[in-house]
């Protein structure tokens, strides 16, 4: 059944209720009692059909029906009439209420479930596909250095930037993959800055950007696993690059706070368009022509799993930036989580 024709059989059923109780005389009290019952039906369907909302306003509704129709028809003192009057509107809004909630909430279960076995599928997928090309890349770079003859100066050059694209494109498809525990060792985050820094310094050079370290001096440990950390850096750096013009500047900042270090990239680029911020995470979004589209949501899927997360916001000066927030390391747990593994019991906090 439609929403429109689940709403006209609310509205139907109210007026039913209505009119039994306006044909009833007021001799007849005992009807009226029969028919007050009645108004939970159009209620109890508005508020599972359409939850919580929905609900409480068909209930607003028939206690602006049900009380005047009450008082007018008397039957016993006015005094017992208020009471139950009142108790009767309180059930009607508490059954609103609590068969409305449990509705949006079973939905909301519903949805995460459905978005789980989307992304549990996208991840089989997008790791067979990993593998399959894994082994392409392997073949093809094998038969090229075997055929001399089909190597020349200038295609080389190409040829190992189209194998280190598809290789580029193989890791951020097996970050996909189911979760996997992994062993982690502590590391300060700066480190991996610096790291990354160097890595790309020459090609920031050779674009004309000048490529900035700010690194919170208090350091920024945790024991988040770096490689799949390091791949959501360089994708960010990536795309850094691709928009900053001659001259530009691309930031790499550390900021060690509360429970969490926050690595942010920003850039003096466009930034990202109004329109495109609700999907900027979504699988398979990209704003260039030969992007994959998986970089930005295959960063955010393995930081939320690890109990971070990859933001977006407009760079104060213009441009785009983007936050990685990630876990502190914290001794405790690190302590907790290795007496467990050895099958014995830390000490108590």
């Amino acid at each position: 059944m439609s929403g429109f024709y689940k709403t006209v059989l609310i509205a139907f059923l109210v007026l039913i209720a209505s009119i039994l109780h306006l044909r009833t005389s007021s001799a007849e009290y005992y009807l009226h009692v029969l028919h007050q019952e009645i108004f939970f039906i159009p209620i109890i369907f508005s508020s599972f059909w359409f939850g919580l909302r929905f609900g409480l306003v068909v209930a607003v509704i028939v206690c602006f029906l049900y009380t005047p129709l009450m008082i007018v028809h008397g039957g016993p003192p006015i005094e017992n009439i208020v009471s139950q009057v009142s108790l009767q509107l309180i059930m009607y809004l508490l059954v609103a209420g609590l068969i409305g909630w449990l509705s949006d909430r079973q939905r909301l279960q519903q949805k995460q479930l459905l978005q789980r076995e989307k992304e549990a599928s996208l991840a089989k997928a997008a790791s067979s596909i990993s593998f399959e090309i894994k082994e392409i890349i392997e073949k093809i770079e094998e038969i090229y250095s075997e055929e001399t003859d089909i190597r020349d100066t200038g295609s080389t050059d190409n040829f190992q930037q189209e194998i280190s694209r598809l290789k580029h494109l193989a890791v951020i498809l097996a970050q996909y993959k189911p979760t996997e525990k992994q062993e982690a060792l502590s590391r300060d985050l700066n480190h991996l800055l610096e790291s990354v820094c160097k890595k790309y310094r020459p090609a920031a050079k050779k674009a004309g950007v000048e490529l900035l370290l700010d690194l919170d001096p208090a350091g920024c440990p945790t024991m988040l696993a770096s490689e799949s950390l390091e791949h959501t850096i360089d994708s960010l750096i990536d795309n850094a690059l691709d928009v900053s013009k001659h001259g530009g500047k691309i930031v790499l900042r550390s900021k060690r706070g509360g429970k969490n270090c926050t690595l942010t990239v920003s850039d003096e680029g466009p930034g990202v368009a109004e329109d495109n911020l609700a999907k900027l995470f979504s699988p398979f979004f990209t704003t260039k022509d030969e992007g994959s589209g998986l970089s930005l949501s295959a960063g955010k899927k393995v930081l939320r799993e690890k109990g971070g997360d990859l933001r977006y916001e407009p760079n104060p000066g213009g441009g785009a930036q983007f936050s990685i927030v990630v876990p502190r390391e914290n001794i405790q747990d690190n302590i907790d989580e290795f007496a467990k593994a050895k099958g014995f019991t830390s000490q108590p906090r």
